[in-house]
């Protein structure tokens, strides 16, 4: 994947493309707005079904307005009705948001734009992607071209009426991108999310450059783990932001050795307080907690700690 998607990269429609994934992925929008373009659906085909779809609801957004929910519609007089489109015709903007596929970016790196990111996931009461907590997430979230301060959920990689949604490690992801730079419009952010479970790889250390943290104790040197929320704060300075990896454990009777497995929750750990999207929330499914009551739900699994991350 890559950091950003637009939305169309040229003119789709009378004049321009009429077959591609520009137009497919204009259809999309379409249909995530509950235009039905037949039994053809999102084909990647300019038809008359397309080209009428399209000038209506140009129509409407200029006539009286279309907004996201929660938004007041208001008329946009910009809204030309026309046959094609071009990347910075206002009507993709209006198509995003009203599928609910948009997230404002708070345009602020560091822990100030962690924590204003956070909050506008819990205010709009983001709810976790069912089936991702065994592996199974298909959202991914980009840096909208240009906008600077957008970006934009997919899900399979298509355009599917929102809402938006999160799961630990996109979540996660995001919000180190938002840490690193303020937005998600490049790199060290990356849409893609292939950590945790049977992956070796640890986004935090791999994508992210914040160090894995060792412990001594009075039997072993450079232990990879931590399994006390106490030593995790003993381990941590205040003002730096730190992500924990958490995976479960099987002891060897033989040698009471803690085995490893995968990791399968991530959240961020900042002055004793853990951010985080998880699962079982009534509300929103990003939630704040102390580190302590984070621990009593782990169930007895262990804690890969990262950061901070090297200035």
């Amino acid at each position: 994947m890559s950091a950003t998607m637009g939305l169309i990269n040229g003119r789709v429609g009378e004049g321009g493309a009429k077959v591609g994934p520009d137009v497919k992925r204009l259809q999309q929008l379409l249909v995530a707005n509950g235009v039905d373009l037949g039994p053809a659906g999102a084909d990647g085909h300019w038809g008359q079904k397309t080209s009428a779809a399209l000038t209506a609801y140009q129509k409407e957004c200029k006539v009286k307005g279309l907004a996201s929910a929660g938004e007041k519609p208001k008329p946009d007089p910009a809204v030309v009705e026309q046959a094609w489109v071009n990347p910075k015709d206002p009507i993709l903007g209006h198509l995003a948001r009203a599928a609910s596929l948009i997230i404002p970016l708070p345009g602020k790196r560091g822990i100030d734009g962690v924590v204003q990111m956070h909050q506008w996931f819990v205010d709009n009461g983001i709810t976790y992607q069912k089936g991702a907590e065994k592996g199974k997430g298909t959202r991914a979230t980009f840096g909208l071209d240009g906008h600077d301060d957008l970006a934009i959920q997919t899900t399979g990689e298509v355009l599917k009426r929102g809402p938006v949604q999160m799961d630990c490690t996109t979540y996660v992801n995001l919000m180190l991108g938002v840490f690193a730079r303020g937005d998600l419009h490049g790199a060290p952010y990356d849409a893609s999310t292939p950590y945790g479970w049977e992956n070796p790889k640890h986004m935090a250390r791999d994508r992210y450059m914040f160090p894995l943290l060792t412990r001594d104790t009075a039997s072993a040197r450079n232990l990879h783990y931590f399994d006390d929320p106490d030593d995790i704060l003993g381990a941590t300075t205040s003002g730096n932001l730190y992500v924990m990896e958490l995976a479960g454990t099987v002891t060897n009777p033989k040698t009471n050795v803690k085995m490893h497995g995968a990791v399968t929750h991530m959240a961020l750990l900042f002055e004793g307080d853990t951010y985080e999207c998880t699962t079982g929330q009534p509300g929103s499914a990003c939630i704040s907690r102390g580190l302590k009551q984070f621990f009593n739900a782990a169930n007895g699994r262990i804690v890969y700690l990262f950061g901070p991350r090297p200035v």
